[in-house]
């Protein structure tokens, strides 16, 4: 009986501060060893390591059997690729089955303002949800712009103890 390969990513992103005022962010090509690219953490930057990474031709995500990075690679890794897989894949469902909070939470919730967003959150959307049983409310950013706010997420434990996701905006 053969095991599965042991997959990991192909490119390793290693943090190096060699003294007090040095960030550096480098990416390793695991298939080579070689450094694909690299810059100055401590630097604001407009790009991400994802859009970094592709406007050189290259996948972030891509994945390669262990056994054939030249660069020495703790086995534990592939257990976490696995992990946050799994993660991902639970938050993609969660997002799928996600419900729009003001319809949900329906006229209870009718003094909410959009532009005091923030202290709605707190003040008429997070207690209209407990008031429901749910607990470990969470607001995040989904989309925005210049005047904030578009979209709003927010995570909550549903009575039953099953995290929900739930948008407004």
């Amino acid at each position: 009986m053969s095991s599965s390969p042991q997959r990991i990513r192909r490119f390793a992103r290693i943090i190096e501060t060699p003294d007090e005022y040095t960030y550096d962010v480098i990416y390793i090509d695991r298939t080579t060893g070689q450094r694909v690219t690299s810059y100055d953490g401590a630097e604001p930057t407009s790009m991400t390591d994802r859009e970094m990474l592709q406007r050189l031709g290259y996948d972030i995500d891509e994945e390669i059997d262990i056994t054939t990075s030249v660069v020495k690679v703790d086995p534990e890794e592939s257990k976490q690729l696995i992990a946050e897989k799994d993660a991902q894949k639970k938050k993609e469902d969660e997002e799928v089955e996600s419900r729009d909070l003001l319809n949900f939470l329906g006229d209870e919730v009718d003094t909410f303002d959009f532009s005091r967003w923030r202290e709605g959150e707190l003040t008429i959307l997070k207690p209209a949800l407990e008031k429901r049983g749910f607990t470990s409310v969470s607001f995040y950013m989904i989309e925005k712009d210049s005047f904030g706010p578009l979209i709003r997420g927010v995570t909550a434990i549903n009575p039953e103890g099953q995290r929900m996701r739930f948008y407004y905006g």
